[in-house]
């Protein structure tokens, strides 16, 4: 008899005139999950399906048998202690309608299919062998047929990379594909040596990651997984991965001001000092650093979080005769303490927060939407001559290190409007003029005179 290898699973021999034969497993490979060829059970054919546990420890070992060119299934569940075999005769199985593990029978016609062996205590490295004997009743025929080792393919952080702010815990998810389907499968169970390439930004003692300041660094653990097809000698081989996660850690202060962009400005009041009328002045913004309103808040797109709002305004305060007094700027010298009586320092007051508002949105991954709207009167003065905004901010992550910001505008046409990502300035309007006619138009016929638009040019931001 003449025998030969076949696709390095089998070792077949057949007498010379080719009537009686059989095959045999030419070596035997422990595999997580296992595909096999066709199966026959029709009255000269029946076929014997086994699995065995090649582990040192128990596992749950599943066989799926498909039938029906595929759309429908026979599955069979059971527990394997280190050396126990799992085996099917199929023609008994079909004939006396034996149920598998869901209560399902195959039906009494069912000649043919395919079937799947399936490790369900180890996702990565299996412990299951397998063997399959398809007998011809007419010629003596015993013949083996091999499974095919389903590898997963190379593992991936997910999702990569990562972004968040400090002081925030993130369970990480390795994921594999298993070539046998396609399906996705969780591997992270089965990782091991996590590491940060910079633990003063972010750490991964183990599967969790948890950040600690704004900055880059690398995240990385290995998995074990059974990939490639089988070798020679008919191993299903175990590779180590080391899969790798980008982390940045970063978020975005948003923040939009209204101010006064000179020293001071004249008012449409007046007051009587010593029987003279003076014009009241109000105290401007410019290099005070200080705002008429103001609305802050830090959002990261990545998580899809915001914190730490804050609306604000700021405080008025008017000025009567001899201010100022240096001459040139409201100063020290104007504040002489004494209210409502016309002369240098006269009045305060501030405006309430109940008309500003805001909310923030996730459009799309890595993008968070601002939006800032309200209105703020002079507490002094007419509530008619409101300043009011309504911004709409989008902050986009897509690239953690380059990160940018676009604006929607609309707002009246006085005092000037600004909006800051983390400091950086990316919208500014200043009004051309700061008399009394000019901020009477835009404040009090505010409908006629708003600026409206959308920034066409994204501006990029610092990522903390």
């Amino acid at each position: 008899m003449d025998s030969y290898p076949l696709l390095y699973c089998d070792a077949i021999s057949y007498d010379k005139d080719l009537r009686h034969g059989l095959q045999t497993p030419f070596s035997e490979a422990l595999s997580r999950m296992r595909v096999g060829g066709m199966w026959h059970v029709d009255p000269t054919h029946n076929t014997f399906i086994t699995t065995g546990n090649g582990g040192a420890e128990s596992t749950i070992a599943e066989v799926t048998l498909f039938y029906n060119s595929g759309k429908d299934k026979y599955r069979i569940e059971k527990k394997l202690a280190p050396g126990q075999q799992l085996w099917l005769d199929l023609g008994h199985i079909i004939r006396d309608q034996v149920p598998d593990s869901d209560g399902h029978t195959l039906p009494p016609d069912t000649m043919t299919g395919s079937y799947e062996l399936r490790d369900l205590d180890h996702a990565t490295v299996g412990q299951l062998y397998e063997g399959k004997l398809v007998i011809d009743k007419t010629y003596g025929h015993a013949a083996y047929g091999c499974g095919f080792c389903c590898q997963m393919d190379i593992p991936y952080f997910v999702p990569d990379p990562f972004g968040g702010p400090p002081g925030y815990d993130f369970g990480e998810t390795i994921d594999s594909t298993d070539s046998c389907g396609g399906v996705v499968v969780d591997v992270t169970g089965s990782g091991y040596g996590w590491a940060s390439s910079n633990t003063a930004v972010a750490t991964l003692p183990s599967r969790t990651l948890h950040t600690v300041a704004v900055g880059s660094a690398t995240g990385s653990a290995n998995v074990r997984l059974q990939h490639g097809r089988p070798s020679p000698n008919g191993n299903c081989p175990t590779v180590v991965f080391g899969p790798t996660q980008g982390v940045n850690v970063h978020q975005f202060d948003v923040a939009y001001s209204d101010y006064i962009p000179v020293d001071h400005i004249n008012g449409p009041s007046f007051c009587y000092y010593q029987g003279n009328s003076k014009d009241l002045l109000y105290m401007g913004d410019a290099n005070r650093g200080t705002y008429r309103a103001t609305e802050d808040i830090t959002i990261d797109p990545d998580i899809q979080q915001s914190s730490g709002f804050f609306p604000g305004t700021g405080q008025t305060r008017n000025y009567g005769a001899y201010s100022p007094k240096n001459g040139s700027t409201l100063s020290s010298l104007d504040e002489d303490g004494i209210a409502n009586d016309c002369y240098l320092w006269n009045a305060s007051g501030q405006a309430p927060t109940t008309g500003i508002a805001y909310d923030v949105s996730y459009p799309y991954p890595h993008q968070g939407q601002v939006h800032f709207d309200g209105s703020a009167s002079n507490p002094l003065e007419s509530s008619w001559a409101a300043i009011q905004w309504d911004m709409r901010t989008v902050v986009d992550a897509t690239n953690p290190s380059a990160p940018t910001a676009i604006v929607n505008y609309n707002h009246t046409c006085y005092p000037s409007h600004q909006i800051k990502v983390n400091g950086q300035v990316v919208y500014l309007y200043t009004p051309p003029s700061n008399d009394l006619a000019y901020i009477t138009a835009c404040l009090v016929l505010n409908g006629n005179n708003k600026i409206i638009g959308q920034q066409t040019t994204p501006t990029q931001v610092p990522p903390y």
